[in-house]
């Protein structure tokens, strides 16, 4: 049965709109800090980087200097150290911060760098004016006084933003004054409050007791805008800034700043007959939001601005700079606008609109209220675009003053919306909100989204963080909802990989590689929501097919690192033998899985999902670009082995080489030369196999049912070969060890585990685990691949694995 219940909302929920306090969450403050707390408040502005391994936070100072600090990331994800921090004087702390490196998205700018080699990598500043045309140099004191009084007393900046804006090398500052009483005001003030001095009534006459500055006290009436040029490139580094016109009709009650930039376009050219096309002026918009409680008893206005600045260029000067060029406005009066966004797409304004009240449906225990919509506008006139679809907002009943939308930041990939209550209590909650969507895809499109219209842009997103090397964990997501199905989410992950190869066709193999990672960690997370130990099973076993996949590729970079035609590099000897026997343990398992669905009844080409063929281990024997991997891993375990054999016998180093190796290799259950002709043979069997049904069988790690004839005579030519030794195969020494001490073996010991990227045992250290495959690695142990580098490969012996051969990256992890 269902029930209503009404709320309401109040206007101190709404309050920390002007509170201009923007929480966030706790970080390890830095020693200036951390000496006296009680000295400095909670950070008001903090920024992270674009690629998320660095961090700027401001602390104001409770009646002295601020301090401004940068951390930077460790090796687990939730692991942050203090790189630089710096004291900030009192009246001059920061207000915005951004970095430059960002997507082309106070009265004095404090531009931070750290110089390019052959400079010392130290961290240098600039300091310039906001307000007045200047020139700074590094290292040289400011030639202007920023702290001087104005008209009508102390100008204080209390809100800014910074726009970064496409293919321009200057920078926007807009910026929000208070008007506080000059030093020399509020000391007479003070003094005209003494309780020492005597009343005398003649002295309240109105005219002389009233200051005439004091109508002008509080929020200016006017936005200044300032242009940033950066010139950090010089011998001498320099940053000059010059004044625009100031907003003049900007509301008061000012809750936000935020910069939009607009990408250029191309258009056709205007001349008939002409060729070619024009590029379309640089546009950057500034959206500005204000809130009035009026009297506190009545409704709350809020209303958004939008100011459109455009370059222009000076026909007689030649010098170009930014002109305010279109303004809109609008109002809402049945709902209050929490905050506004540069839409997903760039090109238009999320809006997230808070409902004054509304009515919660009850049913059973749980209580679900709309509080809210998030809407998409148009940059134009500010009225909603029709083709987006429109978002409520979601809280449950208890949370409703607290789900309000404060402090709200995008995912990196810009497909979920988090938001943070305003309140810093023990209680503070985060909410991750669902953006709008597109209400219908393009034509060019369409033949490639599934569906389900849950998931329509989840290709496009995941393949955009592939091809910019962005974390994709928020846009795949939607696919770990128990209500996508497996195959929905192979066929999500089969179409970005379709998009990947439509855009670099020929770098196919590259993005098969990318795209698995992606399965990998789709796979771990459904596996741990699925309810049936079947389900489990299968979702594992896809998982683990698509880890030894990439860890084929790696493993053949890493020997490729370490080789010169036949000649190895024996100072990473040991990891070389860690790996080979990683190998041969893997194509071990892979012919035993042959032999037992050799023995079986089941028919060509029945592949279901109960049928021995369906094991996804058997992509290395039906997709060539597994199988090539497995193929060539081999030649290089036996070229290395060859190696090893030709070393000095008089060196001891050389001689316990060897004696590992031939242990790892030669008593293996099968003879690596004939099963190389084996499976090159099979390699030429797939010559007429269809690509695509391949593609989206090796995403999905299951073989498609019209691959039950080819893999039933791919493990034919595997069984009626000569390559098999069985009884070293199915039977290993430590199989045949009996008596008490066999007793004792665990399953640790039967069952090895092995370093995820080193495939070494792993011993009783502190590990690492991956976020992605949940694989276990040795600190300090193995080889590293390099972020942004998927084929650079270096040693490591004192040092954090950081990026797993999935792709994910560490956690810290202890273990026994």
């Amino acid at each position: 049965m269902k029930e209503e219940s009404h709320w309401q909302l109040g206007w101190w929920d709404l309050s920390h709109l002007l509170g201009g306090t923007r929480r966030n969450f706790t970080i390890p403050p830095p020693k200036l800090v951390l000496d006296k707390p009680a000295s400095y408040g909670p950070p008001t502005v903090i920024c992270v980087s674009p690629v998320d391994d660095r961090l700027f936070a401001y602390f104001p100072g409770r009646g002295g200097d601020g301090a401004g600090c940068l951390w930077k990331r460790k090796a687990p994800l939730d692991s942050w150290h203090v790189w630089e921090y710096w004291p900030l004087p009192q009246g001059a702390g920061a207000v915005a911060a951004a970095w430059t490196a960002a997507p082309r998205e106070n009265h004095q700018i404090n531009v931070y760098y750290v110089p390019p080699p052959p400079h010392t990598p130290s961290l240098k500043v600039i300091r310039a004016s906001l307000v007045q045309l200047s020139r700074s140099f590094e290292g040289e004191p400011p030639s202007y006084d920023d702290t001087v009084n104005g008209i009508g007393g102390h100008h204080v900046c209390v809100n800014a933003a910074i726009c970064l804006s496409y293919n321009e090398s200057s920078i926007l500052v807009a910026m929000r004054s208070h008007i506080l009483p000059s030093p020399s005001m509020a000391g007479s003030s003070q003094n005209a409050m003494s309780l020492d001095l005597s009343m005398d009534v003649a002295q309240l006459d109105g005219e002389t007791s009233l200051n005439p500055e004091w109508d002008s006290w509080g929020e200016e009436s006017t936005i200044q805008v300032c242009e940033v040029s950066l010139h950090l490139r010089n011998i001498n580094p320099v940053v000059t800034t010059r004044t625009l016109s100031p907003i003049t009709d900007a509301s008061h009650h000012l809750t936000n700043l935020v910069f939009m930039p607009v990408a250029p376009t191309k258009i056709p050219n205007e001349n008939p007959g002409a060729e070619g096309s024009r590029i379309t002026p640089t546009v950057s918009c500034l959206a500005a939001t204000f809130l009035d409680f009026g009297d506190y008893t009545s409704t709350p206005k809020s209303e958004v601005a939008l100011y459109a600045f455009k370059k222009s260029v000076n026909p007689g000067t030649g010098e170009s700079t930014w002109v305010l060029q279109h303004t809109a406005r609008r109002k809402f009066e049945d709902k209050v606008i929490e905050f506004v966004l540069p839409s997903p797409t760039r090109a238009s304004l999320l809006a997230g609109l808070m409902d004054l009240s509304g009515n919660a449906a009850t049913k059973g225990k749980e209580v679900q209220a709309s509080i809210g919509r998030l809407q998409v506008l148009k940059l134009h006139d500010l009225s909603p675009d029709d083709s987006w679809e429109e978002v409520p907002i979601m809280s449950s009943f208890s949370n409703v003053g607290r789900d309000v939308l404060a402090n709200i930041a995008y995912s990196p990939n810009r497909s979920l919306l988090c938001s943070v209550s305003p309140t810093a209590s023990l209680n503070t909650h985060i909410a991750i909100h669902v953006l709008p969507h597109r209400r219908g895809p393009s034509t060019s499109a369409a033949a490639l989204l599934p569906s389900s219209p849950q998931i329509t842009s989840v290709p496009f997103l995941a393949a955009l963080a592939v091809l910019e090397r962005i974390p994709p964990s928020d846009v795949i997501h939607t696919l770990k909802m128990p209500s996508v199905s497996i195959e929905l989410v192979s066929d999500t992950l089969y179409r970005t990989l379709q998009l990947l190869f439509r855009t670099f066709s020929a770098e196919s193999e590259r993005w098969i590689f990318e795209v698995l990672g992606l399965a990998i960690e789709v796979y771990s997370d459904i596996h741990r929501k699925a309810t049936t130990d079947a389900d489990k099973a299968n979702l594992v076993a896809r998982r683990n097919a698509a880890l030894d996949i990439r860890s084929l590729v790696v493993c053949r970079r890493a020997f490729g690192r370490c080789r010169e035609g036949s000649v190895f590099d024996l100072d990473a000897v040991w990891q070389l033998v860690s790996l080979s026997g990683w190998v041969i343990e893997f194509t071990e398992e892979l012919l035993k899985e042959c032999v037992l669905a050799a023995e079986s009844t089941i028919s060509d080409a029945a592949i279901t999902s109960t049928s021995p063929l369906a094991s996804p281990i058997f992509v290395h024997l039906w997709h060539p670009y597994s199988l090539r991997r497995l193929r060539d891993s081999l030649v290089d375990v036996k070229a290395f082995r060859d190696h090893v054999a030709g070393l000095p016998t008089r060196q001891e180093h050389a001689q316990i080489v060897r004696a590992v190796l031939t242990d790892v290799v030669d008593s293996s259950g099968f003879d690596l030369d004939r099963l190389g002709r084996v499976l090159n043979d099979i390699l030429q069997d797939m010559q007429g196999l269809d690509a695509d049904m391949l593609h989206r069988s090796l995403i999905a790690c299951h073989p498609a049912p019209a691959l039950g004839s080819h893999l039933r005579k791919a493990i034919d030519r595997v069984i009626n070969s000569d390559s098999i030794n069985r009884p070293r195969l199915f039977v290993k020494p430590a199989d045949l060890i009996d008596g008490v001490s066999r007793l004792s073996v665990t399953d640790d010991y039967v069952k090895m585990k092995r370093d995820v990227v080193s495939k070494g045992p792993l011993r009783g250290i502190p590990g690492v685990i991956c976020v992605r495959c949940e694989g276990v690695s040795e600190v300090g142990h193995g080889v590293k691949m390099e972020r942004g580098d998927s084929t650079r490969w270096r040693n490591l012996e004192h040092d954090w694995v950081r990026i797993c051969i999935c792709g994910g990256a560490w956690i810290s992890h202890s273990r026994s």
